[in-house]
């Protein structure tokens, strides 16, 4: 690994690290908890219970333009917590799957101002990891912070976003890292362990 890498490595490690014990400040710490979707095949942290619904979700590159999404969300402290899931499993999307992911990406990019772009891992528990994107931006317009985070396994894209509005006052707020990053994809309770 390049001394670039390092560095890069160790900078994310000490901001999690500070974000965990509570070193940038926050409003008020909300009882978060885990919610299991065993359909889904994600566990995914929310600082409420949150509201389900169901959509579409808008993609130039699935040949009709959308694919059919649940949209799991959250909306505390002017803070918006949004897990959509969009469903790849058909043969035609399946093989767009890379391109879905791409376009997914590229879009939190077109949001607002690019702060952060970061490869994220999420550990499933078996030989693998599951490979995501985690894309920070300020919106145009005053309008707030955004962290958007990328993921397609399971035949399934994942976006999972915090939005955090302007008039919650603090856009480095940690509840943002925290909601993007807290999820994992196996949860059968089994641990994976290396041979």
């Amino acid at each position: 690994m390049t001394g670039d890498g390092k560095n890069w490595i160790m900078r994310r490690v000490i901001f999690l690290l500070l974000a965990g014990i509570g070193l940038f400040p926050v409003k008020a710490r909300a009882a978060w908890e885990e919610y299991m979707y065993s359909d889904l095949g994600i566990a995914k942290e929310f600082p409420a219970e949150p509201t389900v619904g169901s959509g579409t979700y808008d993609t130039a590159v699935a040949g009709n333009g959308s694919v059919p999404s649940a949209i799991y969300s959250v909306e505390q402290d002017n803070i918006v917590y949004r897990m959509t899931v969009a469903d790849l499993r058909a043969p035609e999307y399946i093989s767009r799957g890379a391109n879905i992911y791409a376009e997914c990406i590229f879009r939190a990019e077109q949001e607002g101002t690019v702060l952060a772009k970061m490869p994220q891992r999420v550990e499933d528990g078996v030989g693998y990891r599951v490979y995501g994107h985690l894309t920070s931006v300020d919106l145009f317009d005053n309008q707030g912070r955004k962290q958007t985070n990328c993921f397609v396994t399971k035949g399934r894209l994942f976006k999972i976003e915090a939005i955090v509005l302007a008039a919650h006052g603090l856009a480095n707020t940690s509840q943002a890292i925290r909601f993007s990053t807290s999820l994992r994809f196996r949860i059968d309770g089994t641990i994976y362990e290396a041979p």
